[in-house]
């Protein structure tokens, strides 16, 4: 429970002094609510007397009022957390997560699935923050009043506590029981959520591809299997404790049955009085509740741990390290010395890659699939962190750059482009949203989109679609390139930005490229050749090695790897021919 709280505190964050405020006046609610029933027992015996003494009665029944007022007011100002910081913690828990998720290194976040890390934003950040709103005064109240109920009875006759103090005890290992199977159901099921998630997130990006196939619909074989289990998980996780709750509730309903029979024997041998007895079967009354749902209570506990853990997971995921800012250097030339980089120590991507990538040329990456040629890039743009070697720009690590300084100096076209379900403008300037509209439609027209977008309905208002769905993959280029060149960074990374597209699109692409590129680091990845025959530098990837470098003309003339790639894309292109 300590590992709870601590989790709870966590996620309150900067609410955390109004959340403990919460438990402490739960916690005063509670004593108050036990001060009153004791009470009871002179109230009672008062009331039990043949003739009520009215001016002794009066006092113990104001009192017994303004402990039950007390305790209400408790309560209410116990209910200010729910009221005014819980929904602010849900989007205090979800910026956090934003900027974690912004900060962990982007080739580590894409081993998340979408599906899971939405499930954590979403349902997990519901389900903590329900647990700092309303779990946690149940939590405090469940514990603290059964104990001091148990406390106050023994105290006011021990042979009649000691039935629900020897409940509570044979209660404890059955609860702890229930805590651990419901710990590992929900464990279960979370993750069959979260599977669940990422299996939807999948269907709906690739319905065309699973109607063509006939895997759309109720019959989907892969959503079908992914909702059969998660509908296992939850059904095993709802009878699996079952039975420990129900004696849980059987115990205490006995322990019940007990104190009635033990006291009315002991009234009958004249060792109790009735208004004790009264007074004491009123208080095992109002604990039969709280120590009968404790078991059942525990389950949402333990889904709420589970939500926690997660988020605090994803939390502690490590960031990439924040430079102090230095300086931007007036030279943008970007240089790997002696990089090496992996996912694990033991299973390198690249290996002591040495490369420069000279002030305002373009350098292409060549060579075959999975070389790592991307991962240079990805490097560059500090997507992680090498495990040796620095990456430098104009002649500064760029580990000493504040990522956003690191953003403003490198512009990517990736090869497949993502838009926003937004209009073109929108898409447009989110490159450099304090551009004019005028700088807007220059960036179109030099990108070579402008004329087409101003033959829609409505221009530079339309909306694209979800990920550009409602252009063509040459029109979605285009705007990708547009941005690009709104934002006018020195540096700009394209990735096999014309590998999908056909004859016609890769030619108004190729010349929004050239307008985009002029004046600026380049560094181009490709795998047809004859995109990058001018280029300034190629530079051969092979196996996360630089195995050549040198101009088109060069390569072509020492016969090497380079040489040997172009001589098959020409001959395949002549028997496609």
């Amino acid at each position: 429970m300590k590992r709870l709280y601590r989790l709870m505190m966590l996620i309150a964050g900067r609410y955390a002094p109004q959340f403990r405020h919460t438990l402490g006046y739960v916690l005063a609610a509670v004593v108050v609510q036990v001060m009153s029933y004791a009470v009871l027992v002179p109230l009672f015996y008062i009331m039990c007397t043949p003739t009520v003494p009215l001016e002794r009665l009066w006092p113990w029944l104001g009192l017994y009022a303004l402990l039950v007022v007390a305790e209400a007011m408790l309560r209410l100002k116990s209910m200010g957390f729910t009221w005014h910081c819980w929904h602010r913690v849900i989007g205090d828990t979800r910026l956090r997560l934003g900027q974690a998720l912004y900060d962990i290194p982007l080739l580590t976040l894409r081993r998340y699935d979408a599906g899971e890390l939405a499930d954590t934003i979403g349902g997990n950040v519901n389900v903590a923050a329900s647990a700092l709103s309303s779990l946690a005064t149940l939590f405090v109240q469940m514990v603290t009043l059964p104990a001091l109920m148990i406390v106050l009875m023994l105290l006011i006759d021990w042979r009649l506590g000691l039935a629900f103090a020897i409940a509570g005890g044979l209660m404890l290992p059955l609860v702890r029981r229930v805590q651990r199977l419901y710990q590992r159901d929900s464990l279960r099921v979370d993750a069959a959520d979260a599977a669940s998630a990422a299996q939807i997130v999948e269907y709906v990006s690739g319905l065309a591809v699973f109607k063509a196939t006939g895997q759309a619909g109720a019959d989907s074989p892969r959503l079908s299997a992914v909702f059969e289990h998660q509908h296992d998980a939850q059904q095993e996780g709802s009878h699996s404790a079952a039975y420990y709750v129900s004696l849980c509730q059987l115990i205490v309903q006995l322990a019940l049955i007990v104190m009635i029979a033990v006291g009315g024997v002991l009234v009958a041998h004249g060792r109790l009085n009735v208004a004790t007895l009264a007074a004491l079967l009123v208080i095992a009354v109002h604990l039969i509740e709280p120590l009968g749902i404790i078991a059942t209570m525990s389950k949402l506990f333990e889904m709420a741990e589970v939500a926690l853990s997660r988020i605090n997971a994803l939390l502690k995921v490590a960031p990439l390290p924040c430079g102090a800012g230095a300086s931007m250097p007036e030279d943008v030339t970007v240089e790997l010395k002696s990089v090496s980089f992996g996912y694990r120590p033991d299973q390198a991507l690249l290996h002591n890659v040495s490369l420069t990538l000279p002030e305002h040329k373009i350098t292409a990456l060549v060579g075959p699939s999975g070389a790592g040629k991307t991962t240079i890039t990805q490097l560059i743009n500090r997507f992680a962190d090498p495990l040796s070697g620095s990456i430098t720009l104009g002649g500064v690590d760029i580990r000493t750059f504040t990522p956003q300084q690191l953003a403003h100096a490198i512009s990517v076209v990736y090869q497949d482009v993502w838009l926003f379900d937004d209009t073109i403008r929108a898409n447009l300037l989110c490159g450099r949203p304090s551009a004019t509209e005028q700088e807007m439609k220059d960036a179109a027209k030099a990108a070579n989109i402008h004329d087409f977008v101003n033959a829609l309905p409505q221009g530079y208002d339309t909306v694209v679609g979800e990920v550009g769905a409602m252009l063509s993959g040459g029109e979605r280029q285009r705007l990708s390139i547009a941005r690009a060149i709104l934002k006018d960074a020195p540096i700009v990374l394209l990735d096999e930005p014309t590998a999908s597209l056909d004859s016609e699109s890769e030619f108004a692409v190729q010349q929004a490229i050239d307008a985009l590129v002029t004046g600026r680091t380049v560094v181009i990845v490709a795998h047809r050749l004859t995109t990058v025959i001018g280029a300034d530098q190629i530079a051969v990837i092979d196996e996360g090695r630089v195995v050549e470098c040198g101009t088109h003309q060069a390569l072509i003339a020492s016969g090497g790897r380079y040489a040997r790639m172009w001589q098959a894309q020409s001959v395949t292109v002549e028997v496609a021919e």
